[in-house]
Parts: structure tokens; C-alpha cells; sequence
């Protein structure tokens, strides 16, 4: 299921007995739980109904027993285990992995009837079964240390936990609502623990955003909430905000908490609400770079290395290294169309002349040259070959020599 699909149906009080939400975005993952958290058990139902844990204080069987529980006094009760990846160990998806694969091979009909007839005899080991059953053919010992090999990993101390969460995942309680939030990390969905999760309710993967989508994630998320936003501005806040979307709608929230609905977000909204100047940012110094202007390219270094805390060169330098990056794709076009250039360049259309005359002023050998230069530069921004200057001093110094 999408993120959307999944929102919709918990606003229309669709539920799932099992949400298993993972994925690098952290983002998604909180936004469904929180609402999982916040609306689906009223204020009254939330003292004897909800349970919040933590992966690194939980265990599995104490988890799987409390989904067991039915509610009081309500139709669900709610169980989110923050941070599961705590919860759940590399060894534990190997060994949920074992399991699933045992419990798989004693549902065939022979191993089923051996391993009823090792349980009534309570026979402890393969050579005693042989004994016992008539088994005494070589196929056959292969057969039952087959059967005790799986009965006794499913009967291991190690392994109960697991093994009651996948009877819980084999039936469900519909009462519960099981919310795993396992961030940065994802299970293989080939594999057979995804699937049965995937089966038994939802199993959401939460992908980290590409860095030229944020703009677009940004307009959209602002036009859900009654507001639109200038072309530029997206671009700015993604420039400066990055791809982390919780921060983002942290700092969207702030933008428009002040904004009547309907309003369309500018450059100067954002510099009252979010602190990012309007004029001097890494935007501003692209179009300075991109016209050639030298002066005002000046003013904008001098500007950040007066704030150098919020103007690091290791960023500046990231976000020209890109910038200057695509004019060198540019030039290897062989299609000039507008949308064609947006598409190969990942930029918005709007965009595309400011691109096609920095591609002007700058040839492919000098572009070869700056993306040389920017290589150089981060190293020093790092430390390396670099015995005194601070970042002020580098980006001052690397703007200069692009433009001379």
C-alpha cells in the first residue's frame, strides 16, 4: 500500500490488525503511527487501550502477548513499538527466516503425521523414532532428523518469541492494531517473513526522497494545507533544508502558522518565518555565478562567511559541485528543447533558460576546470592540505577563481 492509500483508509476508520512501516524516510513512518496513535482510540478509551513500547526495552513475546489482549470498554486496542528496529536483530530474520521454513516443513502430510506420532510417543531423538516407528531405511533417518531438526528449532527457548509472533501474524486478534515503526532500515520482500507480514496486514516501505523531488514534496505538501508557493521558493527551502522531510514540515508548519489559507509562500515569507534570506543564499549566488556578476557574487560570499555556522563551505561547495555539474551535462545535449533539458538536468522547466545561459558564459573546459576546482576545495573544507583557512576565507577564494 502507498502512503496514501494507507492515510485514506485509517481517515475512513479502515484498519489493519498489523502495520509493519519501514524504510529510511522517518517521515512516513511517524506521520502513520502518529495518526494511528492520535485518532484511532478516543481521549477516554487511550488510559486502558494503548500501549506505546520501545525496541530496545521490549521483547517480542511480550509483545505478541499483550496483541493478544482484547480491549476494554472499546472496539480496538492500539500497540506501537517505537524504534523496532531495536526490536528485531539481523540474527532474529535469520531466525525468522528458519522458522518460517520449518513450520513449512512439518504442514507436509508425512511430516505432519511423524511429528504427532513423536509428540503422543514423546520420543526425544531421531534414532529412538526410528526404533520406535519402524523407520529403519536410510530415507527414512533422513526423513526424521529432518522432523526433530524443525521441532526443535520451533520448540527452542531461543525462538519462542518469534515463533509466537508469527502465529500471531498466521491470526491475527482483529481488535489489535500492531504498529511496528522500524526506521532506516527494510526487510527483503522476497523473503518469507515479509510476505507473511504483507499477507497478514500492511507491510509499508518509506522511501528517502531524491533531492530534486523535495521542491515538488514541498508545493504539494503546502497545497494540502489551503496554501501555494512560488517556483523559486521551493527551491530555495530545498536548497537550504535539505531532503530530511520531517525538518521540512517542521519548518513549513512555522512558515504558514502565520499565513492566512490561500496565501501563496515568496521569498520574503520565508525569510520572516524561517530565517533564509532572501538575497544572500546559495540560489542567489547560482544566478550571480550564472550572469556573471561579480560584484553581487561578492556581497553573497561575504554574506556567508560573516554566518559561516549556517553557510558551511562543505555545503556550498555540495550544492555547486551539482549546480555546475548539470551545465556540464548541458552542454552534451544534443536535444535543446526546454522539457527535454529539464528532464535530462532533473530541474523544473522554469529553471531551464537560467541553466542554458550559465551554460553560455561557462565552456565545457572551464566547467571541466571549476568541477576540478569544487573536488579541491571540499577537500580542503575537510581538512586536507589545509593548514589555516577557515571557511570564510575558502569560499571566497573558490568563488574568485571561478569567475577569474
Amino acid at each position: 500500500m502507498t502512503f496514501d492509500q494507507i492515510i485514506t483508509d485509517l481517515r475512513n476508520k479502515i484498519y489493519h490488525p498489523v502495520y509493519f512501516l519501514m524504510g529510511e524516510e522517518s517521515y512516513y513512518i511517524d506521520v502513520i503511527s502518529d495518526i494511528i496513535e492520535e485518532e484511532v482510540l478516543s481521549p477516554a478509551e487511550k488510559g486502558f487501550n494503548l500501549t506505546v513500547l520501545y525496541g530496545r526495552d521490549s521483547s517480542l513475546a511480550q509483545v505478541v502477548a499483550l496483541a493478544r489482549n482484547y480491549p476494554m470498554m472499546a472496539n480496538y486496542q492500539v500497540i506501537i513499538v517505537r524504534e523496532a528496529q531495536d526490536l528485531f536483530r539481523k540474527q532474529d530474520h535469520d531466525k525468522l527466516q528458519a522458522l518460517i521454513k520449518a513450520q513449512e516443513g512439518l504442514e507436509t502430510p508425512r511430516n505432519r503425521k511423524i511429528a504427532e506420532q513423536v509428540r503422543e510417543l514423546k520420543l526425544v531423538n531421531a534414532a529412538e523414532a526410528a526404533r520406535r516407528l519402524g523407520m529403519d531405511k536410510p530415507s527414512d533417518q533422513k526423513v526424521l532428523e529432518e522432523v526433530f531438526g524443525h521441532m526443535g528449532l520451533i520448540a527452542g527457548e531461543t525462538g519462542k518469541g518469534l515463533v509466537e509472533l508469527l502465529g500471531l501474524l498466521d491470526r491475527p486478534v482483529k481488535s489489535t492494531i500492531l504498529v511496528f515503526a522500524y526506521k532506516y532500515e527494510k526487510l527483503d520482500r522476497r523473503k518469507a517473513f515479509a510476505k507473511k507480514l504483507e499477507k497478514s496486514g500492511v507491510l509499508f516501505e518509506s522511501v528517502r526522497l531524491y533531492d530534486n523531488k523535495v521542491p515538488e514534496w514541498i508545493a504539494a505538501y503546502l497545497r494540502k494545507k489551503g496554501y501555494g508557493i512560488e517556483i523559486p521558493t521551493t527551491v530555495l527551502l530545498a536548497e537550504y533544508l535539505g531532503n530530511d522531510l520531517s525538518r521540512i514540515a517542521n519548518e513549513l508548519e512555522k512558515l504558514v502558522i502565520n499565513l492566512p489559507k490561500g496565501s501563496k509562500v515568496n521569498s520574503d515569507h520565508v525569510e520572516a518565518n524561517i530565517g533564509i534570506s532572501k538575497e544572500y543564499n546559495i540560489f542567489e549566488l547560482q544566478k550571480a555565478l550564472g550572469a556573471g556578476d561579480t560584484a553581487r557574487a561578492q556581497r553573497i560570499v561575504n554574506h556567508f562567511a560573516a554566518n559561516a555556522r549556517e553557510n558551511p563551505a562543505v555545503k556550498t561547495i555540495a550544492i555547486l559541485f551539482s549546480w555546475f555539474s548539470k551545465l556540464l551535462i548541458l552542454h552534451s545535449l544534443t536535444d535543446r528543447n526546454p522539457n527535454s533539458i529539464a528532464s535530462a538536468l532533473s530541474i523544473n522547466p522554469y529553471f531551464v533558460k537560467d541553466y542554458q545561459q550559465a551554460a553560455q558564459r561557462y565552456s565545457r573546459a572551464r566547467l571541466e576546470y571549476i568541477i576540478q576546482l569544487l573536488q579541491s576545495y571540499d577537500m580542503k573544507s575537510k581538512g586536507l592540505d589545509n593548514a589555516s583557512a577557515d571557511d570564510g576565507e575558502l569560499t571566497r577564494e573558490l568563488i574568485f577563481r571561478i569567475m577569474h
